[in-house]
């Protein structure tokens, strides 16, 4: 699955609340500054413990911690 930040806030937008009050302006930023991605089964993204360069949202299958 691959979509747009805007596609992925417009189905996804009211599931979390850190999305349902973005202002045009917030909103525009974090669509400039944002990728899609698609990862492989059992693709890390990320250590327990260790600090990540970002925030994922998951749309699709399931993380493991």
């Amino acid at each position: 699955m691959k979509s747009s930040l805007s596609e992925l806030l417009d189905q996804y937008g009211d599931v979390h609340e850190l999305f349902t009050d973005l202002d045009h302006g917030t909103r525009k930023q974090l669509e400039s500054i944002a990728k899609a991605e698609t990862l492989s089964d059992g693709q890390e993204i990320g250590v327990a413990g260790s600090l990540v360069q970002g925030l994922y949202l998951i749309v699709e299958g399931t993380v493991r911690v």
